[in-house]
């Protein structure tokens, strides 16, 4: 056991802009030493080239467009079908934007994350588990399973494939800093606001490429800290299963 906890392990974050893949890619790091593992053996990778902003914004539209209508709005509909097929190619090409980074082919022992902002609203953390809300996760998952399913029938086994962890955040990123923040200023709201109120209320701003180089620094690396990593935890469904898989590989 101790030969294999030695090798190199890498996590490869997808996400809607830099902004977003650094926060994740602080929080994964603050998790792993709240766990005691070391950042020599676990090494996250930012992958710049793929993410599925512009999908969800059009599954969205899609949506509101066949409810109204009042047509079938369930997983089997053709705006869920699409986002479903985009999720898989777009982890296609994560997976040799990945290989590129570290230089040879994925292993069972890499992970990728697949993050993404909802830019949808939740008045608490208990209308996740609401069908309109949690219908996005299950329709990702679906997106997941067809990639492994085709990368199968390729050939590739077990040994040759990353985890994918989905982390769908509503309404954005930026709601994990919020709930961290919250735990040493009760004024902080939560849920209820949208992504670009909720930027705004954080950051001054919600265009976060006119902050500072050390902006995020400031304004939320700073409340990502292992004691509000627990705070998050109980706030945030969305990232609990991320969460509950970077303690099992420490």
């Amino acid at each position: 056991m101790s030969g294999n906890n030695s090798v190199s392990r890498f996590i490869g974050i997808m996400g809607d802009g830099s902004t977003d893949r650094e926060i994740i890619a602080y929080l994964v790091e603050v998790i792993l030493k709240g766990t005691g593992n070391s950042d020599n053996r676990v090494t996250p990778i930012l992958l710049h080239r793929q993410n599925i902003r512009d999908d969800i914004d059009k599954f969205w539209r899609e949506y509101q467009v066949e409810e109204k209508a009042d047509k079938n709005t369930s997983i089997l509909n053709s705006s869920f079908k699409n986002l479903e097929s985009a999720v898989a190619n777009v982890l296609f090409g994560a997976t040799a934007d990945f290989e590129g980074h570290i230089g040879r082919p994925l292993t069972k022992r890499e992970m990728i994350i697949l993050c993404s902002d909802s830019e949808k609203v939740l008045r608490n953390k208990d209308a996740y588990f609401e069908e309109w809300a949690w219908m996005m996760e299950k329709i990702i998952q679906r997106g997941i399973e067809k990639y492994y399913h085709t990368l199968s029938g390729w050939g590739h086994s077990v040994e040759n494939l990353p985890l994918i962890v989905p982390v769908i955040p509503f309404p954005s990123t930026d709601v994990l800093i919020a709930s961290a923040k919250s735990a040493s200023e009760q004024s902080v709201a939560v849920r209820g606001r949208k992504a670009n109120e909720l930027k705004t209320s954080l950051y001054g701003t919600d265009n976060l490429s006119s902050l500072k180089p050390d902006g995020l620094e400031q304004h939320a690396f700073i409340y990502l800290t292992n004691d509000n990593v627990q705070t998050i935890y109980r706030d945030i469904p969305e990232v609990r299963t991320l969460f509950q898989t970077l303690c099992c590989i420490s």
